[in-house]
Parts: structure tokens; sequence; C-alpha cells
């Protein structure tokens, strides 16, 4: 599929720089207070992210860049952001912001939100691009369910989720701690109706067991977690519609 990230780890990264942290909570509280009719999507800030902030308001999702001092928006950021948004059926956004002494601000408010397109430039008007049209979740979208309702399971049994990825294309999606070991989420979103038997396990994923394995001989066996979903009756065939309740199943955490 085209759009996917390739060549990346879950626990691939940098530090995280003390000063994007900061920048991030000002955006977060700014972007997602200014879409109250909208849902957020992005509430963690572990690498690696190429997204830093992501929202849903009526059938349009939007993927927000940090354009700030310390994480500039160009080069193969700017190239990975743009591929991720499209490959999602996202809107990719930027959000410009600086820093003057201690005080960190959003530039180029003027009275709206900050938002512009990072294809063309232009300001984000959110409530003039939503409109009745009916949007189909992307593969994206439903991987990101499946990591919600795995991370849901996660921590009802009492595990600590370390960082967590949706990106298509990147295996595991979740590292997670329980009883002092490492554990490992691969992701799979599958249409109702699949066989309830352990779906074929890819050659990606049998190489992600194989280099989790060869890191820590010790750790524990990586979970498989299935997550079922049925498009409604007038389309079948179809993913679930974006904005929609979504009728689904898991199968919970399987070992592979």
């Amino acid at each position: 599929m085209s759009g996917m990230v390739k060549g990346l780890r879950l626990d691939q990264s940098e530090n995280l720089n003390d000063d994007f942290s900061v920048y991030w909570e000002i955006a977060a509280r700014h972007v997602y207070g200014s879409v109250s009719t909208g849902r957020y999507l992005r509430d963690w800030l572990t690498m690696p992210m190429f997204e830093h902030l992501s929202f849903y308001v009526g059938n349009k999702l939007f993927f927000v860049y940090l354009n700030t001092p310390v994480t500039p928006f160009e080069g193969d950021s700017k190239v990975k952001f743009i591929s991720v948004s499209l490959a999602a059926d996202a809107i990719p956004c930027v959000l410009h912001m600086g820093k003057k002494g201690s005080e960190i601000f959003i530039d180029h408010i003027n009275g709206g939100n900050g938002l512009f397109n990072a294809l063309t430039g232009e300001r984000i008007v959110i409530e003039s691009l939503i409109n009745g049209e009916v949007a189909f979740m992307s593969d994206w979208e439903l991987k990101d369910y499946g990591a919600q309702l795995a991370t849901k399971l996660i921590e009802e049994s009492g595990g600590v989720v370390v960082s967590k990825s949706v990106y298509l294309g990147l295996h595991p999606s979740i590292w997670y701690e329980k009883d002092g070991k490492s554990h490992f989420v691969v992701i799979s979103v599958l249409p109702l109706g699949t066989s309830k038997e352990m779906p074929k396990i890819t050659e990606v994923e049998l190489a992600v067991k194989e280099r989790i394995f060869s890191m820590d001989p010790h750790v524990v066996p990586v979970f498989f977690a299935a997550v079922l979903w049925c498009a409604e009756e007038e389309f079948m065939g179809s993913a679930p519609i974006r904005g929609r309740q979504i009728c689904a199943d898991t199968r919970g955490l399987e070992v592979f």
C-alpha cells in the first residue's frame, strides 16, 4: 500500500526534546480545545510520531504537524508527515509555533485556529470542510481503533503501555510492560465473519517476532490482537463509516 512508513521499529527514537513536550502540551490544549464538536485521537507523546496531533470533526480526519524551532517543518519530516496523512486519508495541517524568551506562542492565529493546509498553505477553516458525504474509515483509522481496544485490554490486565504506533507498515504496534517483562502486540483489523481461527501470520509479523526475540530471549511471547468489524448493511463489503458508531468485536490478546 502506498504511503506506508517502512524500516521503523516501535522503540526506535531519539530522546524527545524537553522543549517539544512543552510545545506539544500547549498545542494540544489549543487545537483540541478549538474542536469541541469533534474527537481527538492522539493523546500520547512517544516516538515514532510523524503527526503530532490528530482529530476527527464530522466526516473529516485531520493530522497536525507542529512547526517549532525544535521540529521544523522541512526535509524528511515534511515528506513523511504528508505521506502518512495521505495514506490515512487525513487533511495534513501545520501549526506554526515560536518562542520569545521563555514564552512559547502559536503564530499566525489572527482570530482563527492557527492551522494551515500543509499542501496548499491556505488557512484551515474546519467548519467549511465538513459535509454530509459518506466517508469510509481508512486502514490507518481501523488500526488506530484496534490499538484503542488492545490498550484497554492491556491496562485492565495491569499492563503499562510504554509506546504505541498505528502507522501502516510498522510492527509491532504496542510495547508494554507487565510483571517486569516486555510485551509486544501486533494489531490486525479484519471484517466480521472472518474465521475465528488465528489469521495466517505474515512474513512481516514473523520477522517482528524473530527480531524481538533476538533483542531479548527472555521476553514473553508476542501477542496478536485481532479486531473484527462489520459494515453497515447499506454498505456491505466496505469499511465502517467515519464518524459513526462502529460495530466491532475483539478476540482479545492471543499468543503467536
